[in-house]
């Protein structure tokens, strides 16, 4: 009876996965950066285009995501931290 109900369990199991599609779902991620950089002042300026794909049945009301602008200027917080990783 127990190796019954193990089959019983593990056919429910496999008829879900099959009759309701993947549980997982890989998200789709596309970007084009133009980046201009002035190597004398260490400014980076320039425009980005990013094409996020959902592939999964939920609704997705916000994606969040961060430009660091100029992020490693020397004395921004970026710099700084590099430099500290180098010691």
């Amino acid at each position: 009876m127990k190796n019954l109900t193990s089959l019983l369990c593990g056919l429910l199991a496999l008829f879900f996965n099959v009759s309701f599609g993947q549980t997982y779902w890989q998200q789709a991620v596309k970007y084009k950066m133009n980046v201009e950089m002035d190597v004398e002042t260490f400014q980076y300026s320039g425009d980005q285009e990013l094409v996020y794909t959902n592939n999964s049945p939920d609704v997705l009301k916000r994606v969040f995501y961060h430009l660091y602008f100029n992020a490693f200027q020397p004395g921004s917080e970026m710099a700084v931290r590099v430099k500290d990783r180098e010691r």
